[in-house]
């Protein structure tokens, strides 16, 4: 994860922002592409599940990667089906692994 500085503003009217020439998603953008709520992804980079790419040093403001919405997906469909959180980090884990 990395931090990034920039104005507010940008984020906030744009909902997403281009660092490095890769679009980021702000924590709301990417809740409506994942299905989950705000608050579960603020849970999940607590916890260490689902941690965002980078995050604005002065707002906090968390920031995703594009390819992280399938991610996020998958954490959605397995806590759907009431996996704990340890299982859903193991699946999550092998199927990253799978990909690359």
């Amino acid at each position: 994860m990395s931090t990034i500085a920039h104005s507010p503003a940008t984020v906030l009217l744009f909902r997403h922002v281009c660092v490095g020439g890769q679009e980021l998603l702000t924590v709301g953008l990417m809740a409506r592409r994942s299905g989950l709520a705000v608050k579960a992804l603020r849970h999940y980079d607590r916890t260490g599940l689902l941690r965002p790419a980078a995050v604005d040093g002065a707002t906090g403001y968390r920031l995703y990667r594009g390819d992280q919405v399938a991610e996020a997906r998958l954490v959605r469909l397995l806590r759907s089906l009431d996996l704990p959180l340890g299982q859903v980090r193991v699946a999550v884990a092998a199927w990253k692994d799978e990909r690359s």
